[in-house]
């Protein structure tokens, strides 16, 4: 069952697009991650999904029911803005037991989270003398104490340091395992290939839609680079290769040079065992200790398709 369709979402003040269209759908259970520039509008979509800000066009469904007009839209979705507030002279454990009260939850749901997020031996401290990272970790606790099925992040890693945000990614993938369906805008890849199935890309060129990442890192949106290792570095490397570029009419661009290795970018469909190639690379008696295909970086494809 899809957890979130969403078609041709959009949001405009007068004349200006805040977000172009978005298009997607999101089976149950899945994760998503959302990647775009700043001020593409990551976080205006992310608050029409949580039901707080109206598109101008568009439809969006959360397990089949229109929103708005789910009765129940707070039980079923969690929600952590970038500008979430806790009070910082409570304590996690205060602060998480306002919220069980407020939603009727036992006491019991409020000790089980803790104990997952790894909370249990701060409980007792107050916020303003815990770490930026176990404070986030709160704010996602409490957005998670009611067990939605779905969950709305917006970049809740921002600025922690890599141990915290294993520890966030580590408690969310074990509640993916009870079936939360997760939408996380973020401006780390490495988190989005680590942890979600599918990847929209949002910009401000026309419609965006989403993408099983497989397909982003590896298959039709993926180019394949040739990458050349030299014997020596020699002054005149970096000229040959400019060279094999340029005759390449087109179908090899360089992508980066450095100290003993070259990355050539193939062109969609070529091939780089292909005889005009390699009699390319013959013709400039390059001194090369080793030839390499690989799939091009994810973070440079998507640069790419960024600008």
């Amino acid at each position: 069952m899809h957890a979130v369709i969403t078609r041709d979402v959009t949001k405009c003040y007068g004349k200006h697009f805040a977000l172009e269209p978005i298009t997607l759908e999101l089976g149950e259970g899945e994760f998503l991650g959302i990647v775009g520039q700043n001020g593409v509008g990551k976080t205006t979509f992310l608050r029409i999904l949580s039901g707080t800000l109206q598109p101008s066009k568009g439809e969006v469904r959360l397990f089949g029911h229109p929103v708005p007009g789910i009765k129940q839209l707070a039980n079923l979705v969690g929600v952590v803005h970038q500008d979430t507030h806790i009070p910082n002279l409570l304590t996690i454990d205060e602060v998480l037991k306002a919220e069980a009260r407020l939603r009727r939850l036992k006491p019991s749901a409020v000790n089980e989270q803790m104990e997952r997020m790894q909370l249990t031996h701060v409980r007792h401290r107050c916020l303003r003398d815990l770490s930026k990272g176990m404070r986030r970790k709160t704010v996602i606790v409490r957005a998670l104490l009611h067990k939605p099925r779905i969950l709305i992040l917006d970049e809740p890693t921002v600025g922690l340091d890599p141990s915290a945000r294993r520890g966030i990614w580590e408690y969310l993938l074990r509640e993916k395992e009870q079936g939360l369906t997760c939408l996380v805008s973020t401006h780390y890849l490495d988190e989005v290939r680590a942890t979600c199935e599918k990847a929209i890309v949002l910009y401000q060129r026309g419609p965006s839609v989403a993408h099983h990442l497989a397909a982003l890192n590896g298959g039709e949106h993926c180019r394949q680079q040739l990458v050349l290792r030299f014997q020596t570095d020699e002054p005149d490397n970096q000229i040959k290769i400019h060279d094999i570029a340029e005759k390449s009419a087109g179908r090899l661009v360089l992508a980066k040079m450095s100290s003993g290795t070259a990355r050539l970018r193939l062109q969609q469909g070529e091939a780089w065992l292909d005889t005009w190639l390699l009699q390319l690379l013959l013709s400039q008696d390059l001194r090369l200790s080793g030839i390499l295909m690989e799939n091009e970086p994810l973070e440079e494809a998507w640069r790419e398709f960024l600008t």
